[in-house]
């Protein structure tokens, strides 16, 4: 007589996750949704606003991640906590820039890149906040 290996635990709570998330991806697939995306909770949220929102909260994220603020700092966005935002980036960019001039083991280009996208994208926002005859942000 032969006997069945049964499954341990982790094997089966894996599976299953698979499954669960393979029926999510069919459920957002019929309902032409992007698989992976969250759902706005608001019924009357357009998907201006919420992709705003998800936008804000990449933005966050990625600050948090790259010039080491805390995420609840970076909700404010008023002229002067983006002028320092852009100050952070700006000297974390040129000490990217220096480890990649001196071949720094360290160095990273992927968090290079990132930095110098956040910079123009910040920049780019406090130019568009600021009014059109007011002062550019000084570089050095």
């Amino acid at each position: 007589m032969t006997t069945v290996p049964r499954l341990n635990s982790t094997f089966r709570y894996h599976t299953a996750l698979n499954a669960d998330r393979t029926r999510r991806d069919r459920a957002e697939r019929l309902f032409d949704r992007q698989p992976g995306r969250t759902v706005a909770t608001a019924a009357t949220a357009t998907a201006a606003e919420s992709d705003a929102r998800l936008a804000d909260e990449r933005r966050r994220r990625d600050l948090a991640r790259l010039i080491g603020m805390w995420p609840h700092d970076l909700v404010d966005q008023s002229v002067p906590k983006r002028r320092r935002i852009i100050e952070k980036l700006r000297l974390a960019l040129l000490a990217e820039r220096r480890r990649a001039t001196r071949r720094d083991w360290s160095y990273d280009l992927a968090r290079h890149a990132a930095l110098a996208r956040a910079y123009k994208d910040e920049l780019a926002a406090l130019e568009a906040e600021l009014a059109p005859g007011a002062m550019r942000p000084t570089r050095r």
